[in-house]
């Protein structure tokens, strides 16, 4: 099992705490999955809330789950804080890809296999159009009109 920052692999980093965990098996993709893989993807969202934990930033949410159409061709679970405050998250794609239905939540892909016995991933055109909604919060889904005045907003939910 891997754990690295994103930007210790040379991705960007979309928040304050944003962590890659990869398992050993080397699994390309989330069509693979199988029921097989359960005992394994519950480990690693375990490990993955067990590493946030003794980070102990109390202060922030964090999210655990994987891109419909990842940009790595090997299975990977983000762990991202919510804050959203970094430099480096400029781009509507980005943003999308973490605040909309492209970003499945780890639970729901554990819970997938456990009921369907397989993963539903969205078709390209979907994961395209995802990626080019609105910008929209993510604490209230209020639309802003660029990121400047997104950075801003969400700045108002990360100081209450």
């Amino acid at each position: 099992m891997t754990r690295q920052n994103g930007d210790d692999q040379g991705q960007i980093p979309e928040a304050r705490h944003h962590y890659l965990v990869l398992p050993d098996t080397d699994i390309s993709s989330l069509k693979e999955l199988s029921v097989s893989h359960l005992p394994l993807l519950k480990h690693v969202l375990q490990v993955a809330k067990d590493f946030v934990t003794e980070l102990a930033v109390p202060k922030l949410a964090f999210r655990y789950g994987f891109h419909a159409q990842p940009s790595m061709a090997r299975l990977h679970m983000h762990v991202v804080s919510q804050d959203f405050d970094s430099g480096c998250l400029k781009h509507k794609k980005h943003w999308n890809s973490f605040t909309t239905e492209f970003f499945i939540d780890a639970q729901s892909i554990i819970s997938s296999l456990e009921e369907k016995g397989s993963v539903e991933v969205f078709d390209k055109a979907t994961c395209d159009s995802l990626l080019k909604m609105p910008l929209r919060c993510h604490v209230c889904g209020e639309e802003q009109s660029n990121f400047p005045k997104l950075k801003a907003h969400i700045k108002q939910h990360n100081t209450k």
